[in-house]
């Protein structure tokens, strides 16, 4: 549970930066270093990976305004989140199909369909 540091740096951590931007030069050794230097090249192809499997990290400074945090610190815990699902949040209803999708107007410009009566050449009268 608790995390101890490998290796404890015995020089002085310098912090340079101001208010929105902090750089921390924590102090390696050369065999860290290549180490992280051979890792960090696997970690980002992994990162592109489509079938990476993400780890859920709720927190409040991650997560403090997500509407689906109560099931997900319930999947968290071991917990059944149907539960709040159900009594939470309500199943939406299909869409209805909006203007301009196919059979949903009366008339139709192309494919040689005929103009609506307002639309035609009224010097074609008799």
């Amino acid at each position: 549970m608790y995390a101890q540091a490998e290796y404890v740096p015995t020089d002085v951590v310098v912090e340079q930066g101001g208010e929105m931007f902090r750089r921390t030069r924590v102090p390696r050794t050369r065999a860290a270093s290549t180490i992280s230097a051979a890792v960090s090249p696997v970690e980002a192809l992994e990162m592109l990976d489509a079938a990476l499997a993400l780890y859920p990290t709720p927190a409040p400074e991650h997560c403090a305004a997500c509407h689906f945090r109560a099931p997900c610190l319930a999947m968290n815990e071991g917990a059944d989140a149907e539960a709040i699902l159900t009594e939470t949040y309500r199943v939406r209803p299909p869409e209805a199909p909006g203007e301009g999708r196919l059979g949903a107007v009366t008339w139709s410009m192309s494919r040689g369909a005929a103009p609506p009566p307002q639309w035609r050449n009224r010097s074609s009268r008799p």
